[in-house]
């Protein structure tokens, strides 16, 4: 009935359904605004000093936690010393990467309504993105013990 047409659409029970949920919106672009936040942080910071806080992981055990390293390889990675940047943390450069894409995608979202998530994967969407964090997960565990078992063998 109102093809073509942004607007309220007419269901079959003769009910008027918004066009767009506003929420929805408004967790979009709070999601944009974390991630710019994200990818902005390796600019803002100091190649040698990134550190936030200080890991309190390591100061009890010596060892590495899962994320150390990880500010230095962000940092290393958008200066283009991919070498360092993997050296410092092997997964910094690809959930970088990841980030990007995110933030391309909630753009695009909020700016045409348009997800090219969905485009690219039409079927079984949620069961592909569970099973890129649960791999994406494993290979930061698996690190992380490889890593520790290096620092232990020193």
């Amino acid at each position: 009935m109102n093809a073509g047409k942004s607007g309220p659409v007419q269901e079959k029970d003769n009910v008027l359904k918004p066009a767009a949920f506003v929420p929805s919106k408004i967790l979009y672009l709070f999601w944009a605004a974390l991630l710019l936040g994200f990818l902005l942080f390796p600019f803002l910071t100091n190649a040698g000093d990134t550190g936030i806080l200080r890991c309190r992981f390591h100061e009890l055990t010596g060892l590495s936690c899962p994320t150390c390293g990880m500010s230095r390889s962000l940092n290393a990675f958008v200066h283009f010393h991919f070498a360092d940047a993997f050296r410092l943390h092997l997964l910094g450069p690809v959930i970088y990467t990841l980030a990007v894409i995110l933030f391309i995608e909630i753009t695009v979202k909020i700016t045409t309504g348009i997800s090219m998530i969905d485009n690219v994967i039409k079927k079984h969407k949620s069961l592909v993105i569970k099973k890129i964090f649960i791999i994406l997960g494993t290979i930061w565990i698996l690190y992380w013990l490889v890593r520790m078992g290096v620092e232990l063998i020193r």
